[in-house]
């Protein structure tokens, strides 16, 4: 059998290692969010920028009247 102070280190092993792979997962749960906190509005911006570019050629239009016009 294992005494008392092997199976007290050992727990305490344990903690560190779970303490330090929590830490971990943390820091990387943080950086997924600031990721998509910068990631999601740049997307939306993408779009309009797209949107307004298409609209000032005139395709945006165009291909709205088409699926307009196939609706009727």
């Amino acid at each position: 059998m294992f005494s008392f102070i092997t199976k007290l280190w050992l727990f305490l092993l344990l903690v560190a290692i779970l303490a330090i792979a929590f830490s971990i997962s943390i820091i990387v749960l943080i950086g997924v969010g600031v990721v998509l906190l910068f990631t999601i509005p740049y997307v939306f911006y993408l779009k309009w920028k797209a949107k307004k570019q298409l609209e000032k050629n005139g395709i945006y239009e165009a291909k709205i009247i088409r699926v307009e016009k196939l609706d009727d």
